[in-house]
């Protein structure tokens, strides 16, 4: 091999391990979860477990069909930012697969419905069903201001 290939190959090996090095900001791997009885992950990882608590359940799949979708964006925005739906709908927030920053979702005092120990990272989904009707602010913590609110009306 000469000098020049012998050159070119190590570049290529350098460019190989800086660009891997810098793909710290993908999914994270299932194997972290928040809780013994749930996971929270909003990626696309093989875990579908569902958490609950006494507004309702929440997972990265529940049955049923989303009545109410809410995407994230790169401008740092819910669309809509307030929806209502009825005991037993399901909300379903999104982070589009063109978006190129992560975010997550936090109902306020429902950790069990929120994606705290995981983000919603681009293209990910996470499914809310609510069984009590109120209120419930939702935000991505993440990034101060981008908020929004659910109202949950009898069925």
């Amino acid at each position: 091999m000469s000098f020049r290939n012998r050159i070119a190959v190590g570049v290529l090996a350098i460019a190989t391990v800086i660009s891997v090095a810098a793909c710290g900001n993908g999914t994270p791997s299932s194997s972290s979860s928040s809780s013994s009885s749930n996971s929270s992950s909003s990626s696309s990882s093989s875990s579908s477990a569902v958490q609950s608590d006494s507004a309702g359940k929440a997972g990265t799949h529940l049955a049923g069909t989303p009545v109410a979708i809410i995407k994230a964006s790169d401008t740092l925005q819910w669309a809509p930012a307030a929806v209502t739906v009825k005991v037993g709908q399901i909300v379903e927030f999104t982070n589009p697969a063109s978006n190129s920053i992560t975010h997550n979702v936090t109902i306020a005092n429902h950790t069990a419905l929120s994606t705290t120990s995981q983000g919603l990272y681009p293209g990910a989904h996470w499914f809310v069903e609510f069984t009590t009707p109120g209120k419930y602010p939702f935000a991505c913590t993440i990034h101060p201001g981008m908020d929004g609110t659910i109202t949950v009306t009898a069925s």
